[in-house]
């Protein structure tokens, strides 16, 4: 898990390039030596909602949500790693990071016509979440390398997963009704195959 400034700089770089909205800080992400150095130049949209260092280590851990007017719904993105998945890192690493429930990242509500979470942890998990809180509209899962040919539905929420690797990018198209609730969708896996033209 550890890795470089060298090795992360092309990375960071093209995830800028990129142009996401939104961004789940993962594990192995926050493990970076350079991630609070990548973080503070803010040019990453890093949410981390239920995630922060403890007392005395300078900088957040990301934000701890991000909220934009697209086609005049309310769209507000969550995101939650479990602390399980840091399991296998060093006990003086974890030491350093503190976890809230996502009780806690939902104390205010909803607070959104559509409520999307970024979740990191494994994907038997993505269900319980969604049950449990039904505020969710949208779970987007990370972390795992399952890959979902087709949304599934739990509580109130469509689950997605794209797979891991940079192998494949899923592409979900969300329409709303004039009462700004989720009418209809269309939802497909595209291959990053190395036929697909480089962006000039």
């Amino acid at each position: 898990y550890s890795v470089s400034a060298e090795q992360a700089g092309p990375v960071l770089r093209a995830m800028e390039l990129a142009g996401y909205d939104a961004i789940a800080a993962g594990d192995q992400d926050v493990y970076f030596s350079g991630f609070r150095e990548a973080l503070g130049g803010g040019k990453l949209p890093i949410i981390a909602s239920n995630l922060a260092w403890k007392a005395g280590i300078t900088g957040p851990a990301g934000m701890a949500d991000k909220t934009a007017v697209l086609g005049g719904v309310k769209v507000r993105i969550l995101s939650y790693i479990s602390p399980d998945t840091f399991s296998l890192y060093p006990e003086s690493f974890i030491a350093k990071l503190e976890f809230k429930g996502l009780k806690d990242a939902l104390k205010d509500g909803k607070n959104a016509d559509f409520l999307i979470l970024l979740y990191h942890a494994a994907p038997e998990e993505t269900a319980k979440i969604a049950e449990e809180f039904k505020e969710f509209d949208l779970i987007i899962g990370g972390h795992s390398q399952d890959a979902l040919g087709k949304p599934s539905k739990a509580g109130n929420a469509l689950i997605v997963h794209s797979g891991g690797n940079l192998e494949r990018a899923g592409r979900l198209v969300l329409r709303f009704d004039a009462a700004k609730k989720l009418s209809s969708h269309t939802y497909e896996l595209v291959s990053l195959t190395n036929d697909i033209p480089d962006d000039p």
